[in-house]
């Protein structure tokens, strides 16, 4: 919240509201604001002389330097903070081990981790590019969410663009030992223009790389993807996430209804994805309705959304 100064001959004045003289409220002193509306989680800063910015402070902050363990987000500077990583909490998809295409994933990034030695002896950057791709709700997100959650020892960074050049330098000096994994999700909301394709091509390959890291991207476009972004020695691994197969839509059924799908049920859930498969369950465990009116329910909500809305646009997210 925004407060506005005013010195009067009886003293400093603050008000939320800007000329306001209705709601003027007297502190002598912009930490008496502070601990007035907030003893211990606000904090503030003079913006000008006569202008606080006054701002909750429930989630501590950090720097690049001395940086514990643990899941942050990362933020650029702002007039109210410096370029920061925020500590994030992580979800958790009980669903996520049946995504049977994973599997090989899971073993190459084993192989990584184990062979630290083979890229210092020769020199290498000590780094690999993941890219996850495929339709929406096949599972790229929870995949990478549960692999960061089984990683105890590191350092795990969200990002929704590349970081300043200063930031990734204290970032690769303070945590040179430390494994660090980077987060792009849906990367191709972050390759507007040629200078964020250059700028992603310097993080991922270039004067800006953080050596002893793993980089994850993932896209449902992957066609929008410049060729010179993912070529290799940026990007190592290319995995495709497809829609749950037979077995995998039996363990989803399974999972949400506490029974086993019949053969009907399996095939005509073929080709759509967890989120879709979910809702039939919950829909069918909701209403008692059928399962294949349920499906039907599903395949209007389709319809109906690409008749009335416009085409996805990309954001990026935070």
């Amino acid at each position: 919240m925004t407060w506005y100064k005013y010195e009067t001959p009886t003293g400093v004045y603050y008000s939320p509201f800007a000329q306001s003289k209705t709601t003027v409220e007297y502190y002598s002193s912009p930490l008496d604001l502070v601990h007035a509306a907030n003893k211990t989680e606000s904090s503030f800063d003079i913006i000008t002389n006569n202008i606080i910015e006054l701002y909750e402070k429930r989630t501590p902050s950090t720097t690049p330097i001395n940086l514990p363990l643990g899941i942050y987000s990362h933020e650029y500077s702002s007039s109210i903070h410096p370029e920061r990583l925020t500590p994030l909490d992580m979800r958790q998809d009980n669903y996520v081990e049946l995504l049977s295409s994973l599997t090989e994933l899971d073993e190459t990034i084993k192989q990584f981790i184990e062979n630290k030695t083979l890229y210092e002896d020769s020199r290498t950057l000590y780094k690999l590019g993941v890219l996850l791709f495929g339709p929406p709700g096949t599972g790229k997100s929870s995949y990478m969410r549960e692999f960061i959650r089984t990683q105890k020892d590191s350092i795990i960074i969200f990002l929704d663009g590349v970081p300043s050049r200063s930031f990734l330098e204290k970032l690769e000096n303070s945590t040179k030992d430390i494994l660090k994994i980077f987060v792009f999700e849906e990367v191709v909301s972050m390759l507007e223009g040629s200078d964020d394709i250059r700028s992603m091509l310097d993080f991922l390959d270039g004067t800006k790389s953080v050596s002893n890291a793993i980089y994850f991207l993932s896209t449902n476009y992957p066609e929008e993807i410049p060729e010179n972004v993912i070529r290799n020695g940026r990007i190592d691994v290319f995995v495709k996430v497809e829609f749950p197969d037979l077995n995998a839509r039996n363990k989803l059924i399974n999972l949400y209804l506490k029974r086993n799908g019949t053969d009907k049920e399996i095939e005509v859930t073929k080709g759509m994805p967890i989120v879709d498969i979910r809702e039939i369950c919950f829909i069918h465990k909701k209403t008692g309705k059928s399962f294949e009116e349920c499906v039907k329910i599903v395949a209007e909500k389709h319809k109906m959304i690409k008749k009335h809305f416009g085409q996805t646009q990309e954001i990026k997210l935070t």
